[in-house]
């Protein structure tokens, strides 16, 4: 009953927002922040052809897909510094992301290309070594390492586990390659559990 009450409001919530069969979505779970910012703490998946409930990402899952898809272009990151053992905050201020697909004979893959910018928070700083030299650079490479991470974590959860194409690698097949996304869009969600992900994280 508990996991029905769920989908029952889910879809609900899918239908005012004016969302449409068949694409699948994601509602994201709130809960109130400092002042008027509300923090995101996760995300339903939703099958856009029967509103069912597909799975739940949780916090870190929906930064990375929120990353992939382009809709959210800040957030945090938490690094453990291997010298000191202490966990650095690094604050991701923009980020751009582009989804290029390959098509190859019949395989299908795709390059998630994504340039990250962001700072060391300063009440970390004020308390560390964050002026010698190499460190910041150190840090930098560790915050693409643990982006990249989030973004390949989530990837393989819609793709392995949901089956739902929630970050809109179909809508970047259908824009770049229209003839064959009319031969793949009945039978996308297999395809594209099954196509290949490759991401690159750079500094801006």
């Amino acid at each position: 009953k508990m996991a029905g009450s769920k989908s029952f409001t889910i879809q609900r919530i899918a239908m005012r927002n004016g969302i449409q069969s068949p694409r699948d979505i994601i509602v994201t779970e709130t809960t109130p922040g400092k002042g008027d910012i509300f923090e995101v703490r996760g995300a339903a998946v939703i099958k856009g052809d029967t509103y069912m409930l597909a799975g739940w990402l949780d916090e870190k899952e929906t930064d990375g897909l929120n990353w992939i898809s382009g809709k959210v272009e800040s957030g945090i990151v938490k690094i453990e510094d291997k010298d000191t053992g202490q966990t650095i905050v690094y604050e991701i201020h923009n980020v751009n992301t582009k989804i290029r697909p390959k098509v190859l004979g019949n395989n299908i893959s795709f390059v998630v290309e994504s340039k990250i910018e962001g700072t060391i928070a300063e009440d970390w700083v004020m308390t560390s070594n964050a002026f010698e030299d190499g460190f910041i650079e150190k840090v930098e490479l560790a915050a693409e390492k643990e982006v990249k991470g989030i973004m390949q974590k989530t990837i393989n959860k819609i793709q392995k586990e949901l089956k739902a194409d929630v970050a809109g690698f179909g809508k970047q097949l259908h824009i770049k390659y229209p003839a064959v996304w009319e031969e793949v869009k009945d039978n996308w969600e297999e395809i594209f559990s099954k196509s290949t992900v490759d991401i690159n994280v750079k500094p801006y």
